[in-house]
């Protein structure tokens, strides 16, 4: 998660280019992509004035056997990144558990601010739940009982905003939320990195675990002062909104959530999100959800993606943990 300069729409062009360009080299680093993968971009036709980009890939050859959809969403501190930044663990996932992978896309800032881009992200997984199903998506199959799925996760400022629109699904909020309630429930998340926690929404219960902005205040690279960049640029005007996190719905209650979907938590040690993780995980198991989460001991702010940063713990490495994390949420 960067913190670009958000003095002005010609920064965040800048900063876009330099990241996607990072990607881009990122990309070219990978190995030639498998011709068993099929792999294209499409426009999906949500919203009036936005019309966002995925990218789909899956294997090309038919199967009798069900395809689950797995739909993952890119880091950069909801200002830059690009849709390309998960192609590698995408398509592993294509490859390793027969699924059919979408890398969404969502407006960022500063152009929008807070609930913009978590509210793309819902309408596009709205969209997904009713259409997934079709040639258009490698016809997916959203049922976990039928040996398919519906796994939504990703990294970082990505994950975070998976990770409020699976809540918000897990726990019927949505016409509540004045939303449209998706077609086909959400049967896991995938939540890397997330930043989920603000001092004021942080249960009393978890102060003393919740101690990595502070510890991370001078590390290098994302620290305490980026990811304060971050929040200032989302502009966020209620954090106890269950569009900006799940935290307060879920410490309102103590009763046991029969039907909520299971949950795959990362973090990394030297992350000031890292405890972000943490209480997120810890409240979920307190009402009775299967919850299980990695935390990375030799890194900072980090994720398996395209972008040539060194990722430096091993035993399990990020692209181990991953695939563990995510053959559990499809139940394999």
């Amino acid at each position: 998660m960067d913190a670009p300069d958000r003095t002005g729409n010609l920064d965040a062009v800048t900063a876009r280019k330099a990241r996607a360009d990072l990607e881009t080299h990122g990309l070219s680093l990978l190995p030639p992509k498998s011709s068993s993968l099929i792999e294209r971009t499409v426009t999906i036709p949500i919203l009036t004035a936005y019309s966002p980009n995925a990218k789909i890939i899956h294997l090309a050859a038919p199967t009798a056997s069900p395809r689950p959809l797995i739909v993952l969403f890119y880091s950069g501190g909801f200002s830059v990144g690009t849709i390309h930044q998960l192609t590698e663990p995408a398509r592993t996932f294509a490859q390793r558990f027969n699924a059919v992978v979408v890398l969404g896309e969502y407006r960022m800032v500063p152009e929008v601010r807070w609930p913009v881009p978590w509210k793309d992200v819902w309408e596009l997984l709205e969209y997904l739940s009713r259409h997934a199903n079709g040639s258009k998506f490698g016809h997916a199959e959203l049922d976990l009982s039928k040996g398919g799925g519906f796994v939504v996760g990703g990294i970082s400022a990505g994950a975070s905003i998976a990770t409020a629109c699976a809540e918000i699904d897990a726990l019927g909020l949505a016409e509540r939320e004045g939303v449209t309630a998706l077609a086909s429930r959400i049967t896991g998340l995938m939540s890397n990195v997330p930043f989920l926690v603000v001092p004021d929404i942080l249960p009393q219960q978890f102060r003393s675990i919740w101690t990595a902005w502070k510890e991370m205040e001078h590390v290098a690279g994302f620290n305490t002062k980026a990811l304060q960049q971050v929040i200032e640029g989302i502009q966020c005007t209620d954090y106890h909104s269950c569009w900006f996190s799940p935290v307060t719905e879920l410490a309102s209650s103590k009763e046991v959530l029969k039907c909520h979907p299971r949950v795959y938590v990362s973090a990394c040690q030297r992350d000031p999100l890292r405890d972000d993780g943490k209480v997120f995980c810890a409240l979920l198991q307190q009402r009775g959800v299967e919850a299980k989460m990695d935390i990375f001991p030799d890194d900072g702010h980090n994720g398996w993606s395209v972008i040539p940063w060194p990722r430096n713990s091993t035993n399990p490495s990020f692209e181990e943990a991953y695939l563990a994390g995510m053959e559990w949420l499809l139940h394999r």
